[in-house]
């Protein structure tokens, strides 16, 4: 379980870093890609296990492939 809870949190903050390197609110990649605000920040802080069509979604949303998005977490 712990390695599941670092994995999320890991996952999370590297999609948070990437969408504000590229300068976008929470709001506005929610918005954008069809999630709920409250939905998406719940991935971000890893309180959340998204499903892999989820994380698919999210790279897709922020220019990067799947692999590149998981890559070394």
């Amino acid at each position: 379980m712990k390695k599941q809870v670092d994995f999320l949190q890991a996952l999370g903050q590297r999609i948070r870093t990437t969408r504000e390197k590229q300068g976008v609110s929470l709001n506005k990649f929610a918005y954008e890609n069809d999630f709920t605000k409250s939905g998406l920040s719940k991935i971000e802080t890893g309180q959340s296990d998204p499903r892999a069509t989820t994380i698919k979604k999210i790279a897709a949303g922020l220019n990067i492939s799947f692999s590149e998005l998981v890559r070394d977490i």
